[in-house]
């Protein structure tokens, strides 16, 4: 059965704080996403997408336009569908020959792009596609020297604040927010590198419970127990999933526990090492550092190093209870099994159970198989269905 085309949009914003406000409110504009719908008589699709993360860089080609080209490359995005978009920088701000090709990319496979900005469509069937693509090539030119300038200027006002080492009157660090993002224990909605009212307690109780060589997953259970987790930045909205072994796991790896930071700005380190209100002493940075690398030795030689899932650590597997990340375990008969992180971890708010990886793996295979030979006894090429499955 051939898909119904429909009007897709895609949108994309710089920061994680737009994602909360108005950002993608302007960029995926519902009455743009309406006025083509009548404009063409089709339908608007349920799924939109939208990536946080500037497109100067390659790196937005693995969040959600890269599934938007994979889509209309599988097919799951039918021919003549319209993928509505702000303009054309929403689509790439890389180098101009790169962003041209992405557009081409798109309309040579049948799909139409609509720039609500100027209410312009691009299509394969234009009889002017090639002066229409000579003006947008000038347009994309133009929002690259844009992007280029903004670059340059975002690093320079980081460097400023770097080299200038400004304090507040309580002798606190001026932040530099406009690269990287402060830790959940940090709070620089002052302007300055402050404590954390609430979280800066917990992250020095972490520190102790780490010392005294408790499990990552016993501290989870510890903080689900008695505090409330910080909310994290799932697909483009803050939402709470709790204390996980993810934030646990990874919190004694930062140098910025001691208050030491380190930019690195055009190729070149800079080190402050009084950057932050320390969380814990270097001696006591090392010594969990420490520990740390002794159970992860332990824990290699006793079960992760003799088994493997063949779908986790790829982010294709969520749990359908509360969303969270879905991990690998040992049951009692040393069977592969999916079990939710959160889960795992004794959250109040996931009740999700584990499933048999094999039996998982099997569905998956099975449906890839199916597209792999439905694909090649029509004589087409097998790649875009195994990655529609």
């Amino acid at each position: 059965m051939m898909k119904t085309p429909k009007v897709y949009s895609y949108s994309r914003i710089s920061s994680a704080k737009q994602a909360g406000g108005t950002g993608i409110d302007q960029q995926t504009d519902r009455e743009a996403l309406e006025k083509v719908s009548i404009e063409y008589g089709l339908p608007i699709a349920d799924e939109s997408f939208s990536d946080v993360s500037s497109g100067y860089h390659a790196k937005h080609l693995d969040g959600d336009f890269g599934r938007v080209l994979g889509l209309i490359e599988s097919g799951g995005i039918a021919p003549e569908s319209i993928l509505v978009v702000s303009n054309l920088d929403r689509l790439s701000r890389q180098t101009v020959n790169e962003a041209m090709a992405q557009l081409l990319r798109i309309i040579n496979a049948g799909v139409r792009v609509y720039t609500s900005i100027d209410g312009k469509l691009y299509s394969k069937d234009d009889a002017n596609l090639t002066a229409t693509l000579i003006v947008s090539l000038i347009y994309m030119e133009r929002a690259n020297e844009e992007s280029q300038v903004k670059a340059k200027r975002t690093l320079g006002n980081a460097l400023s604040i770097i080299k200038e080492g400004a304090r507040d009157a309580d002798g606190y660090h001026k932040a530099v927010r406009s690269i990287g993002r402060a830790p959940w224990y940090l709070d620089v909605t002052s302007g300055f590198v402050r404590p954390h009212k609430y979280y800066f307690p917990i992250a020095q109780e972490i520190v102790g419970l780490v010392l005294q060589n408790q499990s990552i997953k016993a501290i989870c259970r510890y903080l689900n127990s008695k505090y409330e987790a910080p909310k994290i930045n799932s697909n483009r909205k803050f939402v709470d999933q709790g204390w996980s072994d993810t934030t646990i796991r990874r919190f004694h790896l930062s140098k910025l526990l001691t208050g030491e930071q380190t930019f690195t700005i055009e190729g070149a380190e800079y080190v402050i090492s009084d950057y932050a209100p320390a969380v814990c002493s270097e001696s006591e940075f090392y010594q969990m550092a420490a520990i740390r690398s002794k159970n992860a030795r332990k824990s290699g030689n006793k079960r992760t190093t003799e088994f493997d899932g063949l779908l986790n650590g790829i982010g294709v597997l969520t749990c359908g209870w509360c969303g969270g990340s879905m991990t690998k375990v040992l049951d009692r008969h040393q069977k592969v099994r999916y079990r939710c992180a959160n889960a795992f971890n004794k959250a109040d708010y996931c009740k999700g159970f584990s499933v048999k990886a094999e039996l998982v793996e099997d569905a998956v295979i099975r449906v890839c198989a199916d597209k792999v030979w439905t694909a090649k006894d029509s004589g087409t090429d097998a790649t875009g269905a195994i990655q529609a499955a």
